[in-house]
């Protein structure tokens, strides 16, 4: 679906925990097909106790759930006004 031709994807929000294919998973997925593509990652674990989550560099920021519409609205606006950023929250 990245490559489809449709409507560009300007970011991916996605849970680390999915049945089938876990998160971590997806996101090196994504990365192999557009490596520049911000993704939120998000979990109902705190983004501290899961440890391994990629650097700052990668592009990718932590969402904790549960999260508002208003939280996921600003942490998108803030991760697409600044490019390539890792954050938690």
């Amino acid at each position: 679906m990245i490559h489809s031709g449709t409507a560009p994807i300007d970011c991916v929000v996605l849970d680390l925990v999915m049945p089938g294919l876990d998160g971590m998973a997806t996101l090196e997925l994504l990365r192999a097909a557009k490596a520049e593509l911000p993704v939120i990652l998000s979990s109902g674990y705190d983004g501290r106790e899961l440890g391994n989550l990629p650097s700052e560099t990668t592009g990718v920021s932590f969402l904790q759930k549960p999260y508002t519409l208003d939280r996921l609205h600003k942490k998108l606006l803030r991760v697409l006004d600044s490019g390539l950023e890792y954050q938690t929250e």
